[in-house]
């Protein structure tokens, strides 16, 4: 049976990919880390790194056992959270998972909303990918999470908080500046940057939409969160196709906003364990996201 502290061992080799980048991370001697690694591989029974150049590049064996374990990882720190907030006395506390272009635009205006509404209650919030709020709710590792357009789970339950719509947005020296409204055809010819990536229903919302239109749909810059798209076109890189939240809350003067057709609407959703009492403080928070989505934020 492998134990949580020979994973934290593994994660952190497979990180600093040496021995001693690990050990100072964990605290431990260099030895100890390589006797440790070793004993996981007589463990389980296939090596788990190579050595390549001085350096160890983990195995294909090594990234699954990482990846399945990072749920393990998540509860770990949850307990520890919990532990601190007892020990200081501490009982009021909510967790938030979202991702990464909600907690860089909705959230610090619900969270401030509900901080001064609840004195003394700490609030922790976690960037996650979606696949991962999702998941991290459903263990309970998060009270509520926040996404856009999640893939049914049987495990959670999504309630819309709000419809978004998709915009474009360039760079004010675009050859596309001067329109109001822009479609796929306008968008020909320039480098095209989307988020997130292909399989995402959001990224194949798109790519239906041009399809529809007629026009190739190839992305030049593809990236998991939104908010990533528009600082690269505040770069000057491209143009991109976002959320309409997204590109307000850009708080750049170097980017245009226009409309895109074909419509496509986007909704932004909160995640809770199904199966499990709401707690007090999560319902709260949840109905102060209504409010600031009903205040107009995203359409201003």
């Amino acid at each position: 049976m492998i134990s949580l502290r020979q994973l934290e061992i593994l994660r952190a080799v497979m990180h600093f990919r040496t021995t001693l980048g690990a050990a100072r991370e964990l605290g431990m001697s260099q030895p100890g880390v390589s006797n440790a690694i070793k004993h996981m591989e007589t463990q389980i029974g296939f090596p788990l790194f190579d050595r390549v150049r001085n350096r160890l590049e983990p195995t294909n064996e090594a990234r699954i056992l990482t990846e399945e374990a990072e749920p393990l990882f998540m509860m770990h720190r949850v307990i520890r959270q919990t532990v601190g907030n007892l020990k200081a006395g501490r009982t009021g506390h909510i967790r938030l998972l979202a991702t990464l272009e909600l907690a860089d635009t909705l959230l610090p205006l619900v969270i401030a909303r509900f901080v001064r509404e609840h004195p003394g209650v700490d609030v922790s919030i976690e960037v996650l990918s979606l696949d991962q709020v999702l998941e991290g709710v459903e263990l309970g590792a998060g009270d509520v999470g926040f996404v856009m357009e999640p893939s049914p789970r049987p495990t959670v339950v999504c309630e819309p908080l709000t419809e978004l719509e998709m915009v474009c947005i360039c760079p004010p020296g675009s050859a596309i500046a001067s329109l109001s409204v822009t479609a796929p055809a306008d968008l020909h010819g320039l480098p095209l940057i989307v988020a997130p990536p292909a399989g995402s229903r959001i990224n194949s919302l798109i790519a239906a939409a041009f399809a529809e239109a007629g026009q190739p749909f190839r992305p030049v810059i593809e990236a998991r969160f939104m908010n990533v798209p528009a600082r690269l076109v505040a770069c000057g890189l491209g143009v991109a196709i976002v959320d309409r939240l997204t590109a307000v809350f850009t708080g750049r003067t170097d980017v245009r906003i226009l409309d895109f057709v074909p419509r496509i609407s986007v909704d932004v959703y909160s995640v809770l364990a199904k199966g499990k009492p709401v707690s007090r403080l999560a319902g709260a928070f949840i109905e102060n996201a209504r409010v600031e989505a009903a205040r107009g934020i995203f359409n201003r």
